[in-house]
């Protein structure tokens, strides 16, 4: 009779226990879930929503400045040369080729913003000023959110120009969290319809750089190279992209 009431007796305590556990881990998740429906707005509660869901996962921000990357065959009868098309390459090569039922799911998130789409010898300081704001717009969430929206921005550009827009963001800044993910440049020599085209190759790389920078990277990534904005550097006679090591001073 002792040992059936001492069992009985932990099983009680054990009930009471879970019981107990329960109740101070179900009531305040339920105060905390009122409490976001009822005063945060929709938005900031979604980014709270998917930072937790997201953990875990890669986050992009995509900025698209038009380039070679995104030329497409001339929808006109009387349509010459090449036009940018309204549908970004980083999209295409994303949506027609990785999303096949035989491919497995993407690892990182990512979203797209557009700046212009133009050839990067039109772009101007403007253009640049616009893609500073979009960028200070994503720090500015981070900041107010104290923490990390993105794991990194890269910018599909015209490779004429575009170590000239690397140099811009750096001298900009100032304008930037000093502690601001690292920002990658990359485009492609032939246009992403070309079946030739280095523009997988390209983006791919940009991704991988993305997650081996360090946090404030500026620089380029074009034919298998990773260039820091201040060691640019471009042999205009064959195109190729060059890394230029800085000088030590002593």
């Amino acid at each position: 009779m002792k040992i059936l009431f001492v069992q009985t007796g932990k099983k009680f305590r054990s009930v009471i226990k879970r019981y107990v556990i329960c109740y101070y881990l179900i009531i305040p998740f339920t105060h905390l879930t009122i409490f976001l429906f009822c005063f945060c707005p929709y938005y900031e509660l979604y980014q709270i929503i998917s930072y937790f869901v997201y953990s875990a996962m890669l986050l992009l921000s995509t900025i698209i400045l038009g380039g070679t990357i995104d030329k497409d065959y001339p929808k006109t009868t009387n349509g010459q040369g090449f036009e940018i098309s309204n549908e970004p390459a980083f999209d295409r090569i994303l949506k027609e080729r990785l999303s096949s039922p035989v491919q497995p799911p993407l690892s990182f998130e990512y979203d797209t913003l557009t700046v212009c789409r133009k050839d990067s010898l039109e772009i101007t300081n403007d253009d640049r000023n616009e893609l500073i704001r979009l960028i200070d717009g994503r720090l500015t969430l981070e900041m107010k959110m104290n923490t990390k929206a993105f794991d990194g921005v890269i910018i599909t550009h015209g490779t004429d120009t575009m170590g000239e827009t690397a140099k811009y963001i750096a001298n900009s800044r100032c304008q930037l969290s000093p502690h601001f993910t690292p920002i990658v440049i990359t485009g492609a020599m032939r246009p992403e319809r070309f079946s030739n085209s280095d523009a997988d190759f390209n983006l791919g790389m940009a991704v991988a750089t993305i997650q081996l920078s360090k946090m404030g990277f500026i620089g380029l990534c074009m034919n298998g190279i990773i260039i820091p904005h201040d060691e640019y550097d471009r042999d205009l006679t064959t195109g190729q992209f060059l890394r230029r090591r800085r000088r030590q001073i002593t």
